[in-house]
């Protein structure tokens, strides 16, 4: 057993001792898109005929199930219909899991997704949605997320960028919202779009603004700004973007690791890669999100990849690749997040492999690292046709 097996291996056990959990308060890792489809509305809906007096079950943190009949799952909470028509709101930190009553059509192409059937997924969420007056507001907007989320993965990047616009637009106070912009952002930066994703962006903060959305949801459109400025190579305004969420009083731990993550990742674009590394060491320790902890990880990996590379040093390239595998293996990114660190991680595992291939005496060791790179490559090109990753 080789070095390198032994120490990716401790990543593996760790991986499957981990336990998915639909809620976006828990860190979760998602092995594989069908399972993270499947994740991403919780495996959440049951038969039923769909109907003004249709239930849901809302699991609450305290173990308690409380069934009812959900009218809007909005950025800052559930919002349900009680008797008499008045109404009442479940917190998000309040929630564990919801079950959606009367949405049997939607669990049967989750169902799909979840059984690798990206196809008849895709084409069961599109008669869905063609229905759409028939469809309960959450259940639709449920719909829309999955349908884009499918279709990305399916490589049809146009009609992920459309499912998620709709989204937007129809549900302006979407518990999606910061999500789907994301996701969005990235989607439209995959194909090269910088100018469409800073349009969207501009539309998506007035729309929340217009909504009348809280603190937390404007520091998010504040990461996202600075991924714009990122992504034009505007280092010094991203910085500025990143760190005034970074600084806030937001509540929200994840913008704040976001907004992080985005400050050390300025920093080694900058060339300062002491810097870098101890932010990303810092974000490594915390109880962050997937991407952030992927990200926090990938950027360890890309700084000794730099050095193993400039001095041919093996040590620092296993550790590159260790680094990545992570990403990979650990922390996967869950159903509402976007996909661009994992693949990152596939991709810099594949060229730290190369690496390795190139500078490797042993000719069995060159061989294996080799292939190894060539099963990172193609894993990435068979999960994410087109992704930016590959292009690079």
């Amino acid at each position: 057993m080789n070095d390198l097996t032994q120490r990716t291996q401790p990543l593996e056990r760790e991986r499957m001792s981990l336990r998915s959990n639909w809620s976006g308060s828990v860190r979760k890792v998602a092995t594989t898109f069908a399972m993270a489809v499947a994740i991403a509305v919780g495996i959440v809906v049951m038969g039923g005929s769909a109907s003004a007096q249709t239930k849901d079950d809302v699991t609450l943190k305290n173990g308690k199930t409380e069934q009812v009949a959900i009218k809007s799952a909005d950025y800052d909470g559930i919002y349900f219909v009680l008797q008499k028509g008045a109404e009442s709101k479940f917190k998000w930190s309040e929630v564990s899991s919801v079950r959606f009553g009367g949405a049997r059509e939607l669990y049967v192409a989750l169902d799909a997704a979840a059984a690798g059937k990206l196809g008849d997924a895709d084409a069961k969420l599109d008669k869905l949605l063609a229905d759409s007056a028939k469809l309960r507001a959450p259940i639709r907007q449920e719909a829309l997320f999955a349908a884009g989320t499918v279709a990305r993965r399916s490589g049809n990047t146009a009609k992920a960028i459309e499912s998620w616009r709709t989204l937007l637009k129809d549900f302006p106070k979407s518990r999606y919202l910061l999500s789907t912009g994301a996701n969005l952002l990235s989607a439209l930066l995959a194909v090269g779009d910088v100018a469409g994703a800073s349009s969207t962006l501009d539309n998506l903060t007035a729309a929340a603004k217009q909504a009348g959305l809280d603190a937390n949801a404007q520091s998010g459109m504040g990461v996202l700004r600075g991924r714009i400025y990122f992504e034009q190579k505007k280092y010094a305004e991203a910085q500025t973007a990143y760190a005034a969420v970074a600084s806030s009083a937001s509540d929200n731990p994840d913008v704040i690791f976001a907004a992080k993550l985005g400050l050390a990742q300025c920093a080694q674009q900058q060339g300062k890669g002491a810097d870098a590394e101890r932010l990303y060491r810092e974000l490594t320790l915390a109880e962050a999100m997937n991407t952030v902890l992927a990200g926090a990880w990938n950027g360890l990996g890309d700084l000794a990849m730099e050095q193993g590379a400039a001095k041919r040093d093996q040590d620092k390239l296993r550790d590159a690749v260790f680094c990545y595998m992570r990403g990979i293996v650990l922390y996967g990114p869950t159903p509402e997040e976007t996909t661009d660190e994992y693949e990152r991680a596939r991709a810099g595992a594949a060229k730290a492999f190369d690496s390795l291939g190139q500078i490797d005496a042993d000719p069995e060791k060159k061989k294996q690292s080799v292939a190894r790179a060539r099963e990172q490559r193609t894993l990435l090109e068979q999960q994410f046709p087109n992704s930016r990753w590959l292009k690079k």
